[in-house]
């Protein structure tokens, strides 16, 4: 979105945090501004900061509120122009509920951006987890198991681009930390608000619209449909965020999808169990998602090669080796969160 059609109108953030991406919003200079956020530490940070952020901007005049809510129970008449919900959806109990909830404060015409994460995008990280959880001592206070495993991960930290966080942090999110709730993919989300909202674009750029200029609005524009297309013909370009491949049929990607998820189901199980036998039905998923994907040709091989890696790995870990061989695998990271933005039509 062109940062001067943010000028002069009224948004709302869910989730600020500690507030930069609001000193960002904050200097395209809205006329309104909220920030809800369910936890009172993060929203006394993102206040302090937007304060100094609001005394270096001197002749900038912003109607600036916070609100301490549950995203469920937040209520308001008004109604905005953005509404922002970055980075918390995915892993909530029922995110597609609460993307609808909160959607409902968009004004029509007005604009809803959100994160979306699927089974696919998500499955470099969910095999790191599963790895870790599985050589750790969990009767170790997080602190110290995030430190028992970083000599293990180092080389997985280390190929991330522009990474300013230290190791045992990075490790504690993304690997130690179970997730809990559902993922929610961008088909999902799209599903979830197909009745009022019409896909306005996405980040990585994925949709091509070749919809002829009169039947790109009104009730039959068919975007939503396209976009949900667009998305499965892509599916596999989520798993690898260092190549992009041709698109391929949606029937392939559709047994991709369902392998992903079949991982995924024993990723709760697991965390409460440490079965051995689980790590060795995830490793078979991801040796069906390695051979669907090395059947797309050549420039697809080396991330067929990291994912046999990975199931390798989960194969290893299963057997009480410390530490596994992780191969090629190390070097593999999904796209694994991704931005949507709707358009109210109704």
């Amino acid at each position: 979105m062109a940062p001067a059609l943010l000028r002069g109108k009224s948004i709302v953030e869910f989730g600020p945090g500690s507030g930069f991406n609001a000193v960002h919003t904050l200097q395209l200079e809205p006329a309104r501004l909220l920030l809800v956020d369910g936890n009172p530490f993060g929203l006394d940070n993102c206040r302090e900061l937007l304060t100094n952020t609001l005394h270096d901007m001197p002749r900038f005049s912003v109607n600036l509120d916070y609100i301490l809510a549950d995203f469920m129970e937040f209520a308001t008449s008004e109604r905005f122009d953005v509404v922002l919900c970055e980075g918390f959806l995915p892993l909530q109990l029922d995110p597609c509920a609460m993307l609808r909830r909160l959607a409902s404060f968009t004004k029509p015409g007005g604009i809803v951006v959100c994160t979306c994460i699927d089974a696919v995008s998500y499955l470099p990280d969910l095999v790191r987890r599963a790895c870790g959880q599985a050589l750790v001592d969990p009767a170790l206070p997080l602190q110290e198991q995030a430190a028992q495993i970083a000599p293990v991960f180092r080389s997985h930290f280390e190929t991330l681009p522009n990474m300013s966080r230290p190791l045992n942090d990075w490790i504690l999110d993304n690997v130690l930390h179970p997730f809990v709730g559902k993922l929610m993919s961008m088909h999902d989300a799209i599903t979830a608000l197909d009745d009022s909202f019409d896909v306005l674009g996405a980040s990585p750029h994925f949709i091509t619209d070749w919809r002829w200029y009169k039947d790109m609005t009104g009730s039959q524009s068919g975007i939503n449909a396209l976009a949900r297309r667009a998305w499965m013909k892509n599916l596999h370009n989520f798993i690898d965020f260092s190549v992009i491949l041709e698109e391929r049929p949606e029937e392939e990607n559709a047994c991709l999808h369902d392998a992903a998820e079949r991982f995924v189901a024993c990723c709760f199980p697991f965390y409460e169990s440490r079965a051995p036998q689980l790590l060795e039905d995830m490793a078979e998923s991801v040796m069906f998602i390695a051979d669907s994907v090395a059947g797309i040709g050549a420039p697809a091989r080396s991330t067929a090669q990291k994912l046999r890696d990975a199931a390798q790995a989960l194969r290893q870990s299963a057997q009480g080796k410390f530490p596994p061989h992780f191969g090629a695998f190390s070097t593999l990271f999904g796209r694994s969160q991704q931005y949507l933005s709707f358009v109210r039509i109704r």
